[in-house]
């Protein structure tokens, strides 16, 4: 069906973005129901220190941390166990998310792991990172074809969508 909607096959799209690692071009995707993305920053950086978190028993476990991270850079590695951040226990991965997201770049965190049955103690300071915000937007001049497919995939057009 979505390669009907698509009007082809999908195969190149799966091979490269889906099972391998290139991404997907999404403005080419959505003109077929006249549609485009509009990137833009969020102006406001927040606090990053980088890394996927997973519960573990003994606290918070780093379940993923790639190298271009603060975390990594100032010490922190994959499989370490937080237990607390700025001395308060951390329990979950949304509490580990809640203490660094409520401080702000430049702040610097006192963070408890244990790696290998030892305590260690590392400061991290925390970099910013400025997150995208993305719009779909009506390509302008729409074809009776693309405005067709937006209606058989979203429903009518409204005026203001126009």
């Amino acid at each position: 069906m979505c390669e009907q909607i698509a009007g082809s096959s999908l195969e190149a799209l799966f091979a490269r973005a889906v099972r391998g690692r290139g991404s997907i071009d999404f403005d080419s995707a959505l003109k077929a129901v006249g549609l485009r993305v509009q990137r833009s920053p969020i102006n406001t950086p927040l606090a990053f220190l980088g890394g996927n978190f997973a519960t573990d028993p003994l606290g918070v476990k780093i379940s993923n941390l790639p190298s271009d991270t603060p975390a990594y850079a100032q010490g922190l590695s994959a499989s370490d166990i937080i237990i607390a951040i700025d001395d308060l226990r951390v329990t979950s991965p949304d509490d580990a998310y809640k203490r660094v997201y409520s401080r702000n770049p430049g702040d610097t965190l006192r963070i408890a792991v244990l790696r290998a049955d030892r305590l260690l103690t590392i400061p991290v300071k925390l970099e910013g990172r400025v997150l995208p915000d993305y719009r779909l937007l009506p390509l302008p001049n729409q074809t009776e074809a693309q405005k067709k497919l937006y209606q058989g995939w979203i429903g009518p057009v409204s005026e203001s969508e126009q």
